[in-house]
């Protein structure tokens, strides 16, 4: 069904959902796929969708049969493995346990079934809530726990006897709040633990207890993790607010083990297996950081990754020739966000501790464009040149006194003349032979930065740009816009846009694709045929002239008036909204999505080194998981009346070889010197200008860069 010569998927698997020990092997769910680890210490082996028919990367829950067979449940479906062959279940997702009659369970938000070998018996639930949390099965009777994410309240079900029985705050001590990790387990005395954001709770003797109430000395915290060893012994991953992993005997004596720096962070922690082996072991799933393993002495990092993508939502793909450029994280959410580049085959990082801004919050670096040697990355809210290996403030013309600060795309035409933008006040600039020429944005109708495409048209010159507010187009005289609203859609928000050989130019909303010939648009079609509930993303052009098209979870290609659709049922297309596509010089078409990775096709089969090594992870040293404190800044703002002061870290610092640098905001250095010591006082007199002004420290190949306002 699928062919491993012409998908690669590569994703991040920071975020652990699950962790399976199955005799020597232990098996990881992570958002971005499925690895399977021995434990006597051979290389990870690495499920996706280009290499496996399991349905999705985003793997949710893991469990072994009877015979012995790996059930892989993911958003997208349940997968069953028995070592060499798959069968998928496309309509099952939940969580796995397998039950005291050998029955496979799948716990579902509305409900429950059993698999006998043939088929599956359902059963709905009392109430349908948003997620499945957790499941149990007690051993000793087969009754059935569960817990469930319901915006607020914490609700736990037995299921017994054919009938459910509901715990919460209006019939227990449980908690009144829930969260998104609720862990669940039971003893081998029957006794069920339940782990909640505001502690432990236990249920015997048919009523439940708060574990502080039972253990005097019990640390007070969220428990977002649980585990049984073989000897009876309770593990929870406690956080109060330090991270603990704390161990509970029969006799409800407790043993405290502190969890590594790295990962010691709420709510960190959501999966715990205790490694049943000689030497035993304890490995711990984050939401962040992968698996963490400890001994007892020391604790240990293990490979979950298959890319050096810090995370699973790919919001760029920038080719220049072999290079592709790969943006990796998500506005102000939780991802990491990364910026690193492949060329033919070799990955290649930008040091994160070489970054002029913090990318673990904000918005993630874009790649806006190439010039000569110049790479243009836009990165937190400042425009930044790349190169020869060093960040530098972009030197940038003043073209209006009341614009603070160029700040984003950069488009260089033929003649080398550029399109620059002011983001926050949505301002355009272009350069022409006489000067600057400034659009506010009731002229171009792009809103507030949200910008999306922008070329010139091959044959006529014009200049297009795609938006949230719809496609502009200016003519070297007029801008020209295009609504898609006006034909009847229901956004005017162009996600992508190309010009085909013809000089016809394709663009698309999430939910139609328009042909604009002679600038006059029509509808070509509302949805793919056989796919209109999937929102469209990214097209493009093959050398052929074939239409390509992302959507959520798809890949649709039009080919002498015929779509045909790539899906998780008959390729290697990863999961989530297909974001960005674009060809390479060799014809390989790269996908980006929004929650599985980026991917690479090729109908005729992938270049070795992509089928070797491509999605091989050394340990990434140079990418960090928390920001590089190696200075304080104060103060910040700072007044011309006043000194900066700085203090450095000595792995930064060498005596001889650091200077200081201050720029204004069109990139001229204002104020220089040497940096002889760790402490570092700038006077700001000589600052004429009430502004932002941007300070870098350099040590050889090494720069901090940060802003600095100045009053």
């Amino acid at each position: 069904m699928i062919h491993a010569q012409q998908w690669v998927n590569c994703t991040s698997g920071h975020k652990i959902n699950d962790i399976l020990q199955d005799g020597n092997v232990t098996w990881t769910a992570t958002t971005g796929g499925l690895v399977k680890n021995n434990l006597i210490g051979d290389e990870p082996e690495f499920f996706n969708r280009g290499n496996s028919p399991i349905p999705s990367n985003n793997v949710w829950s893991l469990a072994t049969d009877a015979d012995g067979d790996l059930w892989v449940s993911t958003d997208k479906g349940t997968a069953v493995y028995d070592g060499s062959t798959w069968q998928v279940f496309y309509e099952k997702s939940g969580l796995l346990h397998l039950g005291i009659d050998d029955r496979m369970i799948l716990s579902e938000s509305d409900s429950l079934h059993w698999w006998d070998g043939q088929s599956f018996e359902s059963i709905e639930l009392p109430a349908g809530y948003f997620l499945n949390t957790a499941i149990e099965v007690n051993p000793n009777n087969g009754d059935i726990w569960l817990t469930y994410y319901t915006f607020g309240t914490y609700v736990v079900y037995k299921y017994a006897n054919g009938n459910f029985t509901e715990y919460s705050v209006q019939n227990s001590v449980l908690p009144f709040e829930s969260a998104a990790i609720n862990p669940l387990i039971v003893d081998n005395s029957s006794r069920v633990w339940a782990g909640t954001t505001s502690g432990l709770f236990r249920f015997e003797n048919n009523e439940w207890k708060s574990i502080n109430d039972v253990i005097e000395d019990f640390p007070e915290g969220g428990v977002t993790a649980l585990d049984l060893d073989s000897e009876g012994n309770i593990w929870a991953c406690v956080f109060s607010p330090d991270a603990q992993l704390v161990k509970i005997n029969e006799n409800n004596d407790i043993e405290i083990h502190p969890l590594p720096s790295q990962i010691n962070a709420y709510p960190s922690i959501e999966a715990i297996e205790i490694i049943e082996s000689p030497s035993q072991r304890i490995q711990c799933g984050s939401w962040k950081y992968g698996v963490w393993e400890y001994d007892f002495t020391n604790w240990q990092k293990k490979p979950t990754d298959q890319s050096p993508a810090q995370s699973n939502n790919i919001t760029q793909l920038f080719i220049d020739g072999e290079t592709t450029y790969i943006q990796s994280g998500r506005y102000l959410g939780n991802d990491i966000n990364s910026l690193f580049f492949i060329t033919n085959g070799d990955w290649m990082y930008f040091d994160s501790s070489n970054y002029p801004a913090n990318l673990n919050i904000g918005y993630p670096p874009t790649v806006l464009n190439r010039n000569n040697d110049t790479l243009w990355i836009h990165m937190g809210d400042s425009l930044y040149a790349y190169v020869n290996d060093e960040w530098v403030p972009a030197g940038l013309p003043d073209i209006e006194d009341d614009v603070e600060e160029i700040n984003s795309f950069i488009h260089y035409e033929e003649d080398g003349k550029r399109w620059l933008l002011e983001r926050w006040q949505s301002f355009i600039f272009y350069e022409t032979d006489t000067g600057w020429k400034t659009f506010e944005k009731e002229e171009h109708s792009t809103g507030s930065g949200t910008y999306d495409i922008y070329f010139n048209h091959p044959q006529t010159g014009d200049f297009w740009l795609s938006s949230a507010n719809g496609i502009s187009r200016y003519d070297g005289t007029n801008w020209h816009i295009i609504k898609p609203k006006d034909l009847g859609l229901g956004s005017n928000w162009a996600y992508g846009m190309e010009v085909d050989e013809n000089g016809i130019v394709w663009a698309n909303t999430y939910q139609a694709i328009l042909r604009i010939e002679n600038n006059v648009p029509t509808i070509f079609t509302e949805g793919i045929p056989g796919y209109e509930d999937k929102s469209l993303g990214k097209l493009t052009f093959d050398e052929e002239g074939r239409l390509w098209i992302g959507m959520d979870d798809a890949l649709a290609v039009l080919d002498n008036s015929t779509w045909q659709v790539f899906d998780n049922t008959n390729s290697g297309v990863p999961n989530g909204r297909i974001s960005e596509l674009e060809f390479d010089q060799s014809g390989n078409l790269w996908l980006g999505s929004w929650d599985g990775g980026f991917a690479v096709y090729n109908p005729d089969g992938l270049p070795d080194h992509f089928l070797e090594d491509f999605h091989f992870v050394n340990n990434l040293d140079t990418l960090q998981n928390e920001p590089v404190n190696s200075y304080k800044l104060f103060p910040n703002p700072v007044s011309r009346n006043e000194e900066l002061n700085v203090e450095l870290l000595s792995s930064f610092w060498a005596s001889g070889n650091t200077t200081f640098l201050i720029y204004n905001s069109v990139g001229q250095v204002i104020l220089q010197g040497n940096v002889n010591a760790l402490q570092l006082t700038i006077p700001m007199r000589s600052v004429d200008v009430t502004g932002t002004y941007i300070l870098e420290i350099k040590n050889g190949p090494r720069s901090i860069i940060e802003r600095i306002m100045v009053y």
